[in-house]
């Protein structure tokens, strides 16, 4: 038997008050990857899977306002793996498979962060 968690919330913590609060995703999901540009306050989500699908959703988190956007991946994917770069901002979701991990991905998604 195979469990699956899923992510239904992101935890924010900051570090003046030591409080958190929970953000909701969009979907939820496990097996997803994430990856931050520190210096623009930009957190990405993307990918994973839930008992029925692989998803494409990426969330993003912008502390800089507290909003939350979504974007999508190029195909849905999970176990995909997710790196920044500082400059020029971009973040990047590379590799991946499908649903059962049968059709493993060759894919770099680049998502460049406007200054």
């Amino acid at each position: 038997m195979i469990t699956l968690f899923l992510l239904k919330f992101f935890i924010i913590f900051t570090n003046c008050s030591e409080l958190f609060n929970e953000q909701p995703l969009s979907v939820s999901r496990g097996y997803l990857s994430s990856a931050s540009l520190p210096n623009q306050g930009i957190t990405m989500f993307g990918g994973g899977k839930n008992d029925i699908q692989v998803h494409d959703t990426i969330d993003i988190y912008n502390i800089n306002n507290n909003l939350w956007s979504t974007s999508k991946l190029s195909i849905p994917r999970q176990n995909l793996a997710a790196s920044s770069l500082s400059y020029p901002p971009k973040i990047f979701f590379a590799g991946g498979c499908d649903f059962h991990c049968v059709l493993h991905f060759d894919i770099i998604d680049i998502y460049e962060y406007n200054l």
